[in-house]
């Protein structure tokens, strides 16, 4: 039985085109590096494919909370290190106020260096956060939470947390209160200040000097929090890093191509392609000699 000349053709066409789309399929691999693009190359692995990147997403947000928090909680810290310094220079001026030698003109003198670090800790305790919100006036970042009433701090914060999401379920604070921290510190200067003005050396030397004393303690301690938060933040961040590390790898693992096999792949392709393109052209030679001489 003779086979007619439009089947063969139909057979030639049929074998360029899958050999056609087998070679675009093998140089797509080469070129994007991967094995698995859409769910219909393997169901199963692009699957998991989503998943994975899911939590990378997650991670990378968590990790973004962390690097906020930790940005915003070592300002805070910075700011708590000038309170420190400040407190320091007012113990040492009531030490030296208090001592017997100090006359009330060297005092009159330190009364107003008390004055300027008043002003100082204002600012301190009016420290603002990358973003500008104010770091010690609690949930009320936008509002400034100290100013100074006849030298008496008035807090116009609310004293709240700002909680950030470390990790799935669990939240930390990544600003410290200021009402009572600062409070504090601005009533040790006001001690010292009155005692200075009103050369009361014995409050000088017990209660001024206490007072500073017990604000740095104070100072130091929360320095301490706001350090070890700042510690778990890290040792969180590293351990998202090692999940999207881990996770992006599982990525490539299950739908990046080994090259070399790709190219191989995609030079059998293209060799196929090629032996389809010229037996297709010999039958149509075949063809039209025959449609001549039949």
């Amino acid at each position: 039985m003779r086979i007619s000349t439009g089947y063969q053709f139909g057979v030639q066409n049929d074998r360029i085109s899958r050999t056609q789309t087998s070679l675009f399929e093998a140089q797509s691999r080469v070129t994007s590096g991967k094995r698995v693009a859409t769910m219909s190359d393997d169901a199963a692995t692009a699957g998991r494919g989503l998943t994975l990147r899911k939590a990378v997403s997650s991670a990378e947000r968590y990790m973004a909370n962390i690097e906020g928090a930790n940005r915003d909680l070592k300002r805070t810290d910075s700011a708590l290190d000038e309170a420190n310094a400040i407190l320091r220079r007012a113990y040492e001026l009531a030490v030296k106020g208090s001592n017997g030698t100090a006359d009330q003109t060297s005092r009159d003198g330190m009364v107003s260096e008390v004055e300027g670090l008043r002003k100082r800790l204002l600012d301190v305790a009016n420290s603002k956060g990358a973003n500008g919100q104010f770091l010690f006036a609690g949930r009320a970042t936008d509002t400034k939470p100290f100013s100074l009433n006849d030298g008496a701090p008035v807090y116009h914060g609310d004293g709240g947390q700002v909680l950030v999401e470390a990790e799935a379920g669990e939240t930390i604070a990544a600003n410290v209160p200021g009402e009572s921290l600062f409070g504090e510190a601005f009533a040790a200067l006001k001690t010292i200040e009155d005692a200075l003005r009103s050369g009361d050396a014995t409050k000088l030397g017990e209660e001024g000097v206490a007072a500073a004393q017990s604000q740095m303690r104070r100072i130091t301690q929360v320095r301490g929090e706001v350090g070890s938060r700042i510690q778990n933040l890290e040792a969180m961040s590293a351990n998202h890093q090692r999940r999207i590390d881990d996770f992006t790898k599982a990525i490539s693992d299950g739908e990046d191509v080994d090259l070399s096999q790709a190219i191989t792949d995609y030079q059998a392709a293209e060799l196929a392609y090629t032996a389809a393109l010229q037996v297709t052209s010999r039958t149509l030679t075949m063809g039209l000699m025959d449609f001549l001489t039949g």
